[in-house]
């Protein structure tokens, strides 16, 4: 049953096990287990469909403190599916965005890195594999091995890595009311957590913005929510010493990682570059899976410490590699999600696909591109389809100008990156949170060793000459997230040290676990979702296997 908290009568609703989040990994957790028989309560801060209303209750502060880190509250949907409502990628020409990208993390991202200081994942890398593999099963995926086993470049130092594309409407779009057992209650922000005599948790408590206070009491609780939601909720959370809720170790909300995209280069086919050569970069169909490669490192240059865990791929563009990297200089990279980046970023948009290049067609006399301006910003998973997978926008690879290599980096967990609560507080009286981020020069470094590697393979192999990118400040970042944002309540294997344990569950109170990228100690090269949906298949099996 799906309600709304306007339609709960009461101040008191007790349930045997309550998960609070409901995208991909909150829906996973709860319909597991109201699947084993255990009656569930799936909380979830938003309604249906997002709205400017509920993106309020994120109650983040925009401003980031140290970098250009885009508004919290903007990166997250707060709605019944959560991030899978978030950004996607077109199964098909003209369709809807609603693919997401899945890559299991390899075992270099769980291992112990000595070279950094950084402790490995306290789960064993196969158990998590197991889990991970589970977590696929989900998105209809039977195998995360296999494919057609492209290569594509044979170079030192980089190897060819496939990402599943899978549809998100499977939690988007859920059906949930068909779950016996499950209850789903929308428009229902938990403020804050409490704590019994016994260490356990006893209750969450839900606010409404009209004031309305309901008290729910469970056995078990779940944290499925977005990293920066897990966040503020367990450090505002009441506690004796006044740290919050799991937070003996001092550690909640500080380790946040994110995934930039960085640029590699261009590719201009003019100046010799290799069209047909670049289609290896293409998704393609493999039997019935929708397969990406991309050029990821040797573990061993990451183990070193010499390169960044990373992903590399290209994606063609309408413009010329000369006027892209003009518009790059021109207008630098600012928070897009903030009114004054969404304004620069449709205006950068414009610039590249419409006003510089007619300007350069009317000054050389030739038909240059005819394009209408487009008042939106520009993604950097420009579209493309199963039939044809790798296309500019409109008009196919023919229309395609030059070749943008791009870059997803790791970055590494830094304590410095951590949520501090202000003194303000929101609508429903929790604090907000503000957010202190940087961008470290040894991220850069790691980012920009990667990129060189690209960029010489990419010219070795005859490609084309790879011009480097505008460089700012020793950066070449061209987004500062991905919506990727990780870290805040670590998995690890000694309290001190952590947040949560392998099972993902609080090492402070033993009937509270948390799932999701939240307990991410690193984030690796790969797109989160699956993992993330994986620490949701342990903590099922956990809590089950914990049950009163």
């Amino acid at each position: 049953m799906i309600r709304c908290l306007r339609e709960v009568a009461g101040a008191s609703v007790s349930t045997t096990i309550c998960v609070i989040g409901s995208g991909p990994v909150g829906q996973t957790v709860a319909t597991r287990l109201a699947a084993r028989g255990l009656p569930v309560l799936l909380l979830e801060a938003g309604g249906r469909e997002a709205s400017p209303e509920a993106q309020r209750l994120a109650a983040t502060d925009p401003r980031s403190v140290g970098g250009q880190y885009p508004n919290v509250n903007q990166i997250v949907t707060i709605a019944l599916g959560g991030t899978s409502d978030g950004p996607s990628i077109r199964l098909a020409r003209g369709g809807d965005r609603t693919g997401i990208r899945l890559r299991q993390l390899d075992r270099v991202d769980v291992e112990a890195r000595p070279a950094v200081g950084l402790a490995g994942w306290p789960i064993p890398y196969d158990e998590l594999m197991a889990a991970t593999d589970a977590a696929a099963a989900i998105f209809g995926i039977d195998s995360l091995t296999g494919g057609d086993d492209i290569d594509l470049l044979s170079s030192p130092g980089l190897r060819t890595a496939d990402f599943h594309v899978a549809d998100r409407r499977l939690f988007s779009d859920p059906s949930l009311e068909a779950v016996e057992g499950l209850d789903v209650l929308l428009d229902a922000p938990v403020a804050f957590l409490e704590v019994g005599g016994d260490g356990r948790i006893s209750t969450a408590v839900v606010r409404s913005e009209d004031g309305r206070e309901i008290r729910v009491h469970g056995a078990s609780f779940v944290i499925a929510a977005a990293a920066g939601a897990t966040s503020r909720m367990l450090l505002s959370s009441p506690t004796p010493d006044g740290r919050g809720v799991a937070n003996s170790s001092g550690l909640v909300g500080t380790g946040l990682m994110d995934h930039p995209i960085a640029s590699i280069g261009w590719i201009d086919p003019s100046k010799g570059g290799d069209v047909e050569g670049l289609r290896r970069f293409a998704p393609r169909l493999s039997g019935d899976r929708i397969l990406w490669p991309k050029l990821v490192p040797e573990p061993d240059l990451v183990q070193s410490d010499v390169v960044a865990q990373s992903w590399a791929t290209i994606v063609p563009r309408r413009s010329t590699a000369s006027l892209c990297r003009l518009t790059s200089a021109l207008i630098p990279p600012i928070g897009e999600h903030t009114a004054v980046g969404r304004a620069l970023s449709a205006t950068r948009f414009r610039m590249k696909e419409a006003i510089l290049p007619r300007l350069a067609a009317r000054r050389s006399g030739t038909g240059d591109i005819d394009v209408a301006a487009v008042a939106g910003p520009v993604s950097f998973g420009q579209p493309w389809s199963v039939d044809e997978p790798f296309w500019a926008e409109d008009g196919g690879l023919e229309a395609a100008r030059s070749f943008h290599v791009l870059q997803c980096p790791e970055q590494l967990p830094d304590k410095a990156n951590r949520f501090v609560l202000t003194e303000r507080r929101d609508a429903l009286g929790r604090p907000i949170a503000r957010m202190h981020w940087r961008w470290s020069s040894d991220d850069a470094r790691r980012q920009q060793a990667f990129a060189g590697l690209v960029r010489d393979a990419l010219q070795d192999a005859g490609l084309g000459p790879v011009l480097p990118p505008v460089r700012r400040r020793n950066r070449s970042v061209e987004r500062w997230s991905t919506h990727h944002l990780s870290g805040g309540a670590a998995m690890s294997a000694e309290p001190s040290t952590g947040v949560v344990d392998r099972h993902c569950r609080s090492h402070d109170h033993p009937n509270l676990w948390v799932a999701g990228t939240s307990v991410f100690p690193r984030a690796g090269h790969a797109n989160p979702t699956l993992t993330a949906v994986a620490t949701a298949v342990i903590v099922a099996d956990d809590v089950h296997a914990q049950r009163p």
